[in-house]
């Protein structure tokens, strides 16, 4: 039983730390950062999206999820 559960444990440490590993990665391939016109929080944009000519939208991490924003009220940081 006390083998399961530390092989839990061990399987658990792995998988946090590969995760951890590969969230670094992504942020150090950031792209540039903004500025929130309204609050002043700046953040990093990790990809943009245009699908049509009227809208762009930032992928943004924050508070613990990821983001679309729409890139009206930021500026370049």
């Amino acid at each position: 039983m006390e083998f399961i559960i530390l092989l839990g444990v061990i399987v658990l440490a792995i998988a946090y730390f590969s995760i951890n590993e590969k969230l670094s990665l992504i942020k150090e391939q950031a792209k540039f950062k903004v500025k929130n016109k309204l609050d002043g929080k700046t953040y990093i944009v990790y990809s943009v999206k245009n699908e049509n000519s009227e809208r762009t939208e930032f992928l943004i991490y924050d508070d613990g999820q990821w983001q679309w924003v729409l890139s009206d009220i930021y500026i370049p940081y």
